[in-house]
């Protein structure tokens, strides 16, 4: 029963610690999209996944909040990453844009458009 108990706590530490890490194309979207904004410091990223988009591309989609010039968080805003450097981040809701998202950025909400 000790056992049992203590390889469950073992298991538990070991994927919140992986939970944690970011893969490198991750690491580099964050950088471009933070470097985006006027306050780089307050990035506030969440919803960060990494998959293949509709050319089979890697893409890094996920959510940026910073501040603005009053030094207020302005609100989530989506971003889709490519490994070439790419970046779109969204300004509202254009429609091109959550177009592009929903076809690069898998989701639980929506299955990638697959050609």
């Amino acid at each position: 029963m000790k056992r049992t108990i203590a390889t469950m706590v073992a298991i538990a530490a070991l994927g919140s610690a992986l939970a944690g890490c970011d893969s490198d194309l991750e690491k580099e979207a964050k950088k471009a999209v933070a470097n985006q904004l006027r306050d780089p410091d307050s990035a506030k990223f969440r919803n960060v996944v990494g998959g293949q988009g509709v050319n089979h591309s890697d893409t890094v989609c996920g959510e940026v909040n910073g501040k603005n010039g009053f030094g207020a968080y302005v609100g989530y805003r989506k971003f889709i990453y490519y490994p070439d450097g790419t970046l779109s981040i969204s300004s509202g809701q254009p429609i091109q844009f959550m177009l592009e998202y929903m076809e690069e950025c898998p989701s639980k909400f929506w299955p990638a458009v697959r050609s």
